[in-house]
């Protein structure tokens, strides 16, 4: 290593690549607008409700967590997030 700092996780002599070419899903939002439909009011201006998935899916034959990190450093794998939200706007 030119630093002179070693990884403990590399073999000496062993400087393999791999392909880490990949296809990610990141993220995906999903959205109702309630108004009219539902909510029979004169006070709310707008009513969503959302669904919101990030981290949905990583396509790889990559052997470490995370292709998009140098060096297989990544010390977690990547996590998946689910949210459900409700907006709202009065007058």
């Amino acid at each position: 290593m030119p630093s002179g700092m070693r990884n403990p996780y590399l073999l000496d002599g062993q400087y393999a690549h791999e392909d880490a070419s990949f296809l990610r899903m990141k993220n995906i939002t999903l959205g109702y607008d309630l108004k009219g439909k539902l909510i029979k009011t004169n006070h709310i201006n707008k009513c969503r409700l959302y669904v919101d998935v990030q981290n949905v899916f990583t396509l790889t034959k990559f052997s470490g967590l995370d292709p998009e990190v140098e060096d297989n450093s990544a010390p977690y794998p990547l996590q998946r997030t689910f949210s459900v939200g409700l907006n709202l706007s009065f007058n």
